[in-house]
């Protein structure tokens, strides 16, 4: 079966915003590790790399922030895969990550955060969802066949 156009084009969404977010990520826990290493060089001379970890998972946020970067990076790049290559587990993990990218949005909504960007990503979330409940697109994502005509008794 051929790929849809859509399925295509949010493949390769999912894989650039995937690895962008996979380089800022890393850079993050690079960042991390520096900061950290630098707060406790003023007390300690030489301090190990260990040390520095440790201090990583316990006082820098940057280090946690870059950590649930790269997991979600590592999601969306599968996602990517699974959806270019029309494999069940691409559509389930898309709909995964698009269902809780629109929660976050609607979360901030019900806050009073609304901004113009979080407008466009409680709308482009929902449409994505749309689209991959589609009966074409889950028809091309799964092994089984849907039927969507009603049936006589």
């Amino acid at each position: 079966m051929q790929r849809p156009t859509g399925i295509t084009i949010l493949a390769i969404v999912d894989f650039l915003s995937g690895a962008l977010s996979l380089v800022f990520s890393c850079f993050a826990l690079a960042v991390s590790n520096r900061v950290s290493s630098d707060a406790e060089e003023e007390d300690f001379e030489e301090a190990s790399s260990v040390l520095t970890l440790d201090l990583a998972f316990r006082r820098s946020p940057v280090f946690w922030i870059g950590l649930i970067g790269t997991s979600i990076s590592l999601f969306k790049l599968s996602a990517a895969v699974g959806l270019w290559t029309l494999k069940p587990w691409g559509r389930q993990l898309a709909l995964v990550s698009g269902t809780l990218n629109l929660l976050t949005h609607v979360l901030g909504v019900i806050r009073g955060a609304i901004t113009p960007s979080g407008l466009m990503g409680l709308l482009l979330n929902g449409a994505v969802l749309l689209y991959l409940y589609r009966p074409d697109v889950r028809r091309a994502l799964t092994d089984v066949s849907i039927d969507m005509s009603p049936t006589a008794p």
